[in-house]
């Protein structure tokens, strides 16, 4: 509809302009404008307003200009401004006069001028189309100026540009503003007559008619009268009172003696159309069409006869009527509503293909039009019946995608479905079923209509049975239970499948492993449906579920049951291999073997008997017979042929058991050729990364590692987002160690670490000191990483490195089961380093958080050490006691006794060092370092003057092959024949020491000294005086040269 409005000028600013002498506009207008010189600001003023006020806007303009130029600071500056607006404002030059008026407003604040150029600046917006700017600009009037003369214009304004920008709800309060406040204002009538379409326009039909009304009552002889009355019928035609509508059209029609008024005419047969008038609508559209006007309503008139016609049954006519107008009217609006109906009505009447053409031909031309769904739809349903389903789905699913058609959805998507179930697509048939099921239940919630609703729950029941159905073919088994589910509750009682029902609840619930629901429901199908024709079914399942609960015995009748029931049916052979699987699980292998044997026997070319062989296979496997496994499963496996219905999955399943059989069995490489056949077999991406890690995990046990490495590669570059696919990063680090690729393995490590949060690479990306590790990293493999990398550090004697890393998994991993294992590290680290301290700490910090860690008594003898090389040999004894006592089959049991023997000795505890050592003795003569035991044995003998007893054991340290023990011990026996006051053994123990080990030359010198000693003693004094020469030009050691040049001297003198 076309609204009409009347747009009415400003009544001026209300000035009173003065003509200037003849004489004196002469003058000005003999010159031109550049001109126009004066002197004065005062002759400045006059001619310029004179030439305004005059209506000279052009030269006025320049002559205000110059004004301002030339005396910025005069008190008429804002009046001269203003009129610079005025004169841009006059001449319609909008975006000028906006700027001289925001000029005016923003440099003269105070002026008296101001309201007047706001209101201006507003209806200059408003006049160059931005809505915006003008209603901002009358809005700041309105608070700034509420008492201005222009405020009646500011509403009617106001309310004109929020119209213009269909803002009608502001636009009515701004008209309603102006009614109520201003009774006297000139435009009142155009105030009502603006706020009723203001109303029309929102849809506020009430509101509007009473405007209109009061409009045409109390202003009855404006000029926009024709329009009101036009308005007011097509309000009541809107608001479904035709008959009222007619009547005020009738009485427009009457009026209208010079027939102008043609529009009339078709509103008359639009009410008549709504009255079901067809008759007389049909006289009225063909009236209007001799002569339309507007011609805008002339396709819309036309393509209404062909409506008529078609509600007269007169198709023919109304086909020939749509292809006038397609042909008067191709691009009309109207054009698709013709197409579509013409469509219709030769689908309708026996010729498809024309109505099929026609409706390809609105889809293709009016790809959105109101008639695209119902098109799609009759396209669709079209396509369906002639059997082209691929068609047919296109367009149902055109239509669902469609805006708007929702009224469609449930029968769109259950045709979906269908075409999708013809074209045997099962998956895609779900949810389009589901949608159908969702989109019906809406409906059916919603529909008023007691048809509709039926209608919709017929669909309902239907739906639920497909998608039921459907969904169970696809394994989406919870929903097709509340599928069936919500069937058995909705549908009447005479369901003739309710049994079929019960058995598919069965079956779905048991693929969903929930038993004793399946179990539940095929008991019911067979208690109560005993003659079902799923009968036989439900006994199968009935097994199965058994089965699953491991209830052994009666899924094992149920499975011979069904058996029995029919031992040539299409279950009997499935049947007795489930009842082979039954005992499998029981463990009763006999009875397995026996069983798939008897399915191989009785159906020898049935598929069962190709998974019965392969099941025996596993059964062998599950039985530890492991050569019988391989045997059995290498000729079921060669016997089945390729084009078997045995499904590769099976295949695959029954390749991995073979492999395994093999690994069982010693035969690595034959396990690995099965394992590569699986990776034949199957696509499936997480069951084949499996595969090539068990490869690359037996290449590893086999001691190939490169082999192992090239597969635990393939893994990860193949599959970088399987799950075993960290486990393979690991093991690929342990593979780089075992190589011996140092750097490899380093840098995978940290690679590792890093990819996880753990250990960043720092600006230049070389790593430091190994920072925290993120705690919100979960890769299980993270401490053990950190923790090799440490023992890495170890082999490489870089111990700090290597504390470092086994902090890190103490700090952030403390409930790993590596942390005792790090605390023992750290331990020894720091004993390697001589920080006995530190280790002293990290062993007792082991010892109280793992008393039982299974590195307890190493920790023991780390404290033992520690004490030892902090010289408390007290807390050295009672941690190596106490390890002795503890752990009496520790491996380094010899090694504490020895120990154990030197710290006594230490603390002078002779007899308890005794004890010990000659234990040590007893229990290890093979021991590496006997001949320390022996050493020590010397000394704590010594030590209570069993000097015999101790020439003995110091007798067998001198054995020792190592020259410095030898030396040593050699050297105490020449102190304990010294103590034994049997000089001349002492003075040869102490020769030998000078003989047979020159080389040890602390231990010579000091023999030299002692003998050079007895000889004085005994008066060989030239013995002795050559001795302490010797000491003097070969000892080291000054402390001894002193004392031989002191008794050289002291024996020089004496001669």
């Amino acid at each position: 509809m076309i609204r009409s409005r009347f747009i009415f000028a400003s009544q001026g600013s209300g000035r009173k302009i003065f003509l200037a002498l003849p004489w004196l506009l002469a003058c000005i207008l003999c010159l031109p404008s550049p001109l126009l010189a004066v002197n004065t600001e005062e002759e400045a003023y006059t001619i310029a307003t004179g030439l305004y006020n005059d209506g000279l806007i052009d030269l006025a303009r320049e002559q205000l200009d110059g004004f301002l130029k030339n005396f910025p600071e005069s008190a008429q500056a804002p009046y001269i401004q203003f009129l610079i607006g005025e004169c841009d404002y006059g001449q319609k030059k909008y975006d000028s006069a906006i700027r001289e008026y925001q000029a005016g407003l923003r440099n003269y604040p105070g002026s008296k001028y101001n309201d007047t150029m706001l209101y201006r600046l507003g209806r200059s917006y408003l006049l160059s189309g931005d809505y915006d700017s003008a209603q901002k600009h009358f809005r700041e009037f309105l608070e700034k100026y509420p008492q201005s003369s222009h405020v009646q214009e500011v509403y009617n304004w106001l309310g004109d540009a929020c119209f213009k920008q269909r803002n009608y709800e502001e636009s009515v309060r701004a008209y309603s503003e102006l009614i109520s406040r201003f009774p006297d204002y000139a435009m009142r009538d155009y105030a009502y007559y603006s706020r009723a379409w203001g109303y029309l326009n929102m849809q506020q039909y009430d509101n509007a008619l009473k405007d209109f009304r009061y409009v045409l009552a109390t202003y009855p002889d404006r000029d926009f009268i024709p329009s009101v009355k036009m308005s007011l019928a097509r309000i009541l035609l809107v608001q479904g009172e035709y008959e009222q509508a007619s009547q005020e059209y009738r009485a427009i029609l009457q009026q209208d003696v010079d027939g102008q008024n043609r529009e009339v005419l078709f509103w008359l047969a639009e009410s008549a159309y709504k009255l079901q008038h067809y008759d007389e609508a049909l006289q009225y559209y063909r009236r209007f069409s001799e002569q339309p006007v507007p011609e805008e309503y002339a396709d819309n008139a036309d393509l209404s006869i062909g409506w008529i016609l078609m509600e007269l049954d007169r198709p023919r006519e109304a086909i020939q009527q749509f292809q006038h107008v397609l042909s008067e009217y191709p691009t009309s609006e109207l054009a698709p509503s013709a197409l579509f109906q013409a469509a219709s009505l030769l689908l309708q009447h026996g010729q498809p293909s024309q109505g099929v053409q026609m409706l390809e031909e609105l889809l293709s031309r009016s790809p959105d039009s109101e008639y695209r769904a119902e098109a799609l739809y009759r396209l669709g349903e079209t396509y369906f019946d002639q059997g082209q389903y691929d068609r047919s789905y296109e367009r149902f699913q055109q239509l669902l995608e469609t805006e708007g058609a929702e009224w469609y959805s449930a029968i769109a998507n259950f045709m979906s479905g269908s075409n999708l179930y013809a074209m045997q697509r099962y998956d895609d048939a779900i949810l389009a079923y589901e949608r159908a099921f969702e989109q019906a239940q809406n409906d059916s919630d919603a529909e008023a209509d007691q048809n509709s609703h039926v209608n919709a729950q017929q669909i309902l029941q239907d739906v639920r049975l497909q998608t039921g159905l459907c969904r169970f073919k696809q394994a989406r088994y919870d929903e097709s239970i509340a599928q069936f589910s919500q069937l058995l509750v909705y549908a009447d009682h005479e369901l003739p499948y309710k049994d079929q029902v019960y058995y598919w609840i069965g079956e779905a619930s048991f693929h969903l492993e929930r038993y004793e629901a399946a179990l539940e429901a095929y008991q019911h199908v067979l208690q109560e449906y005993p003659q079902s024709s799923v009968s036989l079914e439900a006994l199968y399942g009935l097994g199965w579920a058994c089965y699953a609960l491991g209830k052994g015995t009666e899924a094992l009748d149920a499975f011979e049951r069904a058996y029995r029931l029919d031992p040539k049916g299409d279950l009997a052979s499935e049947a007795l291999l489930q009842a082979g699987n039954n005992a499998l699980m029981l463990e009763k292998y006999s009875d397995a073997e026996m069983l798939y044997q008897q399915v191989q026997q009785e159906f020898p070319e049935s598929l069962q008997a190709s998974q019965a062989a392969l099941s025996l296979g596993e059964t062998y496997y599950r039985s530890q017979q492991y050569e019988d496994a391989k045997t059995t499963l290498q000729h079921a496996l060669d016997s089945i042929p390729e084009e078997s219905e045995l499904s590769p999955e099976r295949r695959a399943d029954a390749y991995n058991i073979l492999a395994l059989a093999y690994a069982k069995t010693a035969s690595p490489a034959l396990a690995i050729a099965q394992f590569e056949r699986v990776l034949e077999l199957t696509d499936a991406p997480e069951l084949r990364a499996n595969i090539l890690f068990n490869i690359a995990e037996t290449h590893y046990k086999m001691g190939e590692y490169e082999e192992a490495r090239r597969f635990y590669t393939r893994l990860l570059d193949e599959y970088p987002d399987a799950s075993i696919g960290q486990d393979a990063q690991f093991s690929l680090i342990l593979t780089f160690l075992q190589l011996d690729e140092t750097e490899r393995y380093v840098q995978a490590s940290q690679e590792f670490l890093r990819q996880h949060h753990a250990l960043p690479d720092d600006e230049n990306g070389e790593r430091d000191d190994p920072p925290a590790v993120s705690e919100s990293s979960d890769h299980p493999h993270v401490p053990a990483v950190l923790y090799q990398l440490g023992e890495h550090y170890i082999m490489q004697q870089d111990y700090e490195q290597a504390l470092s890393l086994f902090q890190h998994v103490i700090a952030n991993f403390p409930d790993n089961e590596l942390v005792d294992e790090s605390l023992y590290a750290m331990g020894w680290c720091y004993l390697k380093i001589d920080d006995h301290s530190s280790a002293m700490w990290q062993f007792k910090d082991l010892l109280s958080r793992y008393p039982a860690s299974e590195h307890a008594a190493d920790a023991y003898y780390g404290l033992g050490s520690a004490y030892f090389h902090l010289d408390n040999y007290q807390e050295a004894i009672e941690y190596y006691r106490t390890l002795l006592e503890k752990f009496p089959d520790f491996p380094s049991r010899d090694r504490i006794l020895l120990d154990l023997g030197s710290s006594y000795l230490h603390v002078a505890d002779a007899e308890n060092a005794i004890a010990v050592l000659r234990q040590a003795v007893d229990a290890y003569p093979e021991y590496a370092d006997i001949s320390e035991v022996y050493l020590k044995l010397g000394y704590a003998l010594s030590m209570q003057e069993k000097y015999d007893q101790a020439v003995a054991q110091f007798g067998l340290a001198a054995v020792e092959t190592h020259p410095t023990v030898a030396a040593e011990a050699q050297f105490r026996i020449g102190e304990c024949y010294e103590k034994l006051e049997q000089r001349d053994k002492a003075i040869v123990a102490y020769m030998k020491v000078v003989y047979l080990y020159p080389d040890q030359q602390h231990w010579v010198s000091n023999a030299r000294l002692r003998a050079a000693r007895i000889y004085e003693e005994t008066g060989k004094e030239e013995e002795a005086m050559t001795l302490y020469q010797n000491i003097i030009d070969s000892a080291g050691e000054q402390v001894l040269i002193d004392q031989a040049m002191k008794r050289l001297q002291v024996l020089s003198q004496s001669e």
